[in-house]
Order: C-alpha cells, then structure tokens, then sequence
C-alpha cells in the first residue's frame, strides 16, 4: 500500500486495524476470519491484497486446497473479476 507510506501515521493505524479484526476476538477462528478476508479482498478487487493474505495463511497452516475454494466463492460471488484478481494466489498455490 504505497499511498499509505506517505503517511507513517495512517499506515500504522491501517495495520493495528487489520491486525485487531484478523487476530482479535475469538468469536470465529484464525482460519476463518483468514479465508474470510481472502474472499473479501478478491471481491473487492485488490489483488496485493488476496496475495498477501494467501502468503499468510499458508503460513498459518491454512491448506492450500481451503485458499483455493475459497477464491472459487470469491469467484462465484465477483465473476469474471474476481478471477483477474486470485491471479498471484494461483500461482503462489501452483508452486506451494
């Protein structure tokens, strides 16, 4: 998020936000909340967003095959464009 580097200050609040929803309450589990915003960020079309989200879940432990139906829901909900925007996550999936 290069917009956000001009603003050390808002770069910081964007990610103790982000970390405060995806590692916060325990209401839903890690995993959920992580297959959640993939699907979320490749609706919304961010696509630095989806790969960045997929690196980390299968850091956490997240099996590839969960990552990729999840971006197939992302896929049935967005169509054609979220398909553009799970490219990275593809190929991070395809080389895992």
């Amino acid at each position: 998020m290069e917009i956000l580097a001009l603003n050390p200050d808002a770069q910081r609040a964007f990610a103790e936000f982000r970390l405060a929803i995806l590692k916060g309450d325990k209401i839903l589990s890690q995993r959920v909340k992580r297959l959640l915003a993939i699907v979320a960020y490749a609706v919304a079309g961010c696509e630095e967003c989806v790969e960045e989200c997929t690196k980390e879940a299968l850091s956490e432990g997240i099996k590839g095959d969960e990552i990729l139906y999840a971006l197939t829901v992302a896929c049935l909900v967005n169509g054609g464009s979220a398909l553009n925007t799970c490219k990275r996550a593809f190929k991070i999936l395809r080389e895992k």
